[in-house]
């Protein structure tokens, strides 16, 4: 019993630290807000932020509920006997049918929540704009796309694991050979990633409708914030996100070498056109930024695992007798690589975690210097408004706990944007 308790203990510090995230958020929403973001909200509207967060607790706290008692089902019930009665047997049905059915399990417990959440309370709000129809699309959908995706991915490992043997036969098996395996897997994975994301940019297309920008002088002035980018824009595409929110956002899609950028039509009917090119403007600071020493360090956890596994390979008996163990616990005979992959990540949570906290920090530079890219094209003030109004329509949390934004958030709250552009805009008055 000692891998099960491990593994719900794992699981449970999880829950705890989303738990202790609320109280966080709970405490700093009681606190003031700063002058630089005062003017965002109407005490009426900032009542309906409030109230909006407050009407999202029963789900936070059903979510945690049932999540625990989840897990608690699949760690101590024979589940996952019956998933190896049900694959009789064999590794690739085992695991197909533990997706199937663990996937059943996450529809029929998320959905109602994300049904609430949309019909009752965004509508409440006036933030959801979607139909019923579409809801049920999307969410068929996720299911179909994550089923598939799970599937190719646990394939994938079994692949791997049926080989390895074969592949690591001659003996010894040095680190030498143990690191050009590895680096040959990581090589294979990459390309599976890289199929991934192509999946999930067609799956986007099913789930909105795009078109081209037509030619003229905003196409042409959106053209010219990209001059002397590393990249070239290929296509400039407008989807209907006024479907199904208010949300209004402009990206820049990245797959390989092509770039696009990406706005919705709420934003491009409901802003000024300087604040979409105030926008665009922070998107073309992307495409001309310049990594420097401290980003590469991302890919610090990569070379840690690299490490790892290159230990790990010549001593792969260790490994065996570890997954032998946990079958014991389960009562299974056969590897169920759902299970054995889900100690592999609960295991590996806190070097995730603390390099996220890392990729976070680069992450929110890079924004801020998109940011500053806006402002030196003469969009400072722009960019600004359009962050007040998106804090507004969108009832955002303006001011987040900074240990939360330190730790959590890939970009920086809209009160530390603001700073950062007010003083950038000072600067260059005073120059």
């Amino acid at each position: 019993m000692f891998y099960r308790h491990l593994l719900f203990g794992l699981l449970l510090c999880g829950n705890a630290y989303r738990i202790w995230r609320r109280i966080i958020t709970d405490r700093q929403q009681k606190k003031p807000i700063p002058s630089e973001v005062r003017d965002i909200y109407t005490p009426e509207k900032y009542r309906d932020f409030l109230n909006r967060e407050h009407d999202y607790l029963p789900l936070f706290i059903a979510a945690r509920i049932t999540n625990i008692l989840a897990n608690a089902f699949f760690i101590y019930s024979p589940y996952y006997a019956w998933m190896e009665i049900l694959g009789r047997g064999n590794e690739y049905l085992i695991v197909l049918a533990t997706i199937l059915s663990s996937e059943l399990v996450s529809f029929v417990l998320s959905v109602p929540r994300s049904y609430y959440a949309t019909f009752t309370i965004e509508e409440k709000y006036g933030l959801n704009r979607m139909s019923r129809k579409s809801f049920w699309k999307d969410q068929c959908i996720s299911v179909f796309t994550s089923l598939f995706v799970s599937a190719a991915l646990y394939g994938f490992v079994i692949f791997i694991m049926h080989r390895l043997p074969s592949w690591t036969g001659i003996e010894p098996l040095t680190y030498g050979r143990s690191f050009l395996l590895v680096g040959a897997i990581i090589v294979i994975s990459a390309v599976f990633i890289f199929a991934v994301s192509i999946i999930a940019y067609f799956i986007q297309r099913m789930q909105y409708s795009y078109r081209d920008l037509e030619p003229g002088e905003l196409r042409d002035k959106i053209m010219a914030l990209t001059k002397g980018a590393k990249r070239k824009i290929r296509r400039i595409e407008i989807y209907d996100e006024s479907k199904k929110s208010n949300s209004k956002n402009a990206y820049m899609l990245r797959i390989l070498w092509y770039r696009a950028f990406g706005i919705a039509d709420n934003y491009l009917d409901e802003n000024s056109e300087r604040e979409l090119l105030a926008v665009l403007a922070h998107e073309a600071g992307h495409l001309k930024h310049k990594k420097i020493l401290p980003e590469y360090l991302e890919y610090a956890t990569i070379v840690i695992l690299l490490i790892l596994m290159t230990f790990l390979l010549p001593h792969a008996h260790i490994v065996t007798e570890i997954a032998q163990q946990i079958n014991q616990s389960y009562g299974i005979t056969v590897n169920n690589y759902v299970l054995l992959l889900s100690y592999v990540s609960a295991v590996l949570t806190p070097l995730t975690f603390v390099s996220g906290v890392f990729s976070n920090y680069i992450s929110r530079r890079n924004e801020t210097e998109a940011d500053l890219n806006a402002v030196k094209e003469g969009y400072g003030e722009e960019l600004i408004e359009t962050f007040k109004k998106m804090g507004s329509d969108e009832l955002i949390d303006v001011n987040p706990a900074p240990i939360l934004e330190f730790l959590e958030d890939d970009h920086p709250s809209i009160v530390s944007r603001i700073r950062t552009i007010r003083n950038a805009i000072m600067e260059m008055n005073r120059e």
